[in-house]
């Protein structure tokens, strides 16, 4: 199934039978929305993010398909929740190296990168190899901006 067909198949799940209604209610224009639907454009994470709350989806099912059987999306994300929070954390090291940030600063970080990661938990139960992935990303924040 493409991401237009997925497209296609949230709009009509969520009850919109007609691509002008559900163009409207998404305030867009029915050619640009029509474009997605049959793939002639590509949508992006953000466009996918809007369809998936207004109609009830799952973004990242709208752009990959589902995680049964299909690694792509479960190794994307968990691909970018590490390198996120391994960029996270030494940028923050750095700031804190460099004096721009003073320890009650750095633990505030600290503190708000381990909640993202937390935000993450639910996905992180369902898929071990994600939860692996989570796992590292905490203790990679954990060891960089951990007060000493």
């Amino acid at each position: 199934m493409t991401p237009g067909e997925r497209l296609r198949a949230a709009r009509l799940n969520a009850g919109y039978k007609s691509v002008a209604k559900a163009a409207a209610s998404l305030g867009m224009s029915e050619s640009s929305y029509r474009a997605h639907e049959n793939g002639q454009n590509q949508f992006t994470p953000a466009q996918a993010q809007k369809y998936a709350e207004a109609f009830g989806a799952d973004a990242a099912w709208l752009l990959y398909g589902d995680a049964e059987g299909h690694d792509g999306p479960s190794d994307f994300i968990a691909a970018v929740t590490l390198s996120s929070s391994a960029i996270l954390a030494a940028l923050v090291q750095s700031l804190h190296d460099k004096g721009l940030l003073n320890g009650e600063e750095t633990v505030e970080v600290y503190e708000q990168a381990l909640m993202l990661l937390e935000m993450q938990q639910a996905k992180a139960d369902e898929n071990p190899a994600f939860g692996q992935v989570v796992e590292m990303a905490r203790e990679l924040i954990e060891q960089h901006l951990r007060p000493q």
